[in-house]
């Protein structure tokens, strides 16, 4: 509860590093123990966290493009997501505020 009521804080690199790494080990046990119940695909790391469809959607001359050339989603949204719920889950477990900006 103290953490809530202190507001918002900036973690250091080794704090963020220590908090992540819980959730890394949790996903190396996963992939361990069940690899086929492992979500993360390597094949996309290189594409994830691209703001891909920004200012495309609208533009009917660029749909095809969106839809099917190299801005498509080939599973990059749902890692990202993924990522962001276990962000959130960590964030609330801890107790962390989270600072919108």
């Amino acid at each position: 509860m103290a953490a809530l009521e202190a507001g918002p804080k900036e973690l250091s690199e080794r704090e963020a590093h220590e908090l992540a790494s819980r959730v890394r080990d949790d996903w190396v046990a996963l992939h361990r123990d069940n690899p086929s119940r492992n979500p993360w695909r390597t094949d996309l790391l290189e594409r994830l966290w691209w703001n891909r469809r920004a200012g495309l959607w609208g533009r009917p001359d660029l749909i095809h493009q969106v839809l099917h050339g190299e801005y498509a989603d080939r599973g990059e949204n749902g890692m990202e997501v993924l990522c962001y719920e276990q962000a959130d889950q960590l964030i609330e477990a801890t107790g962390l505020p989270a600072s919108t900006a």
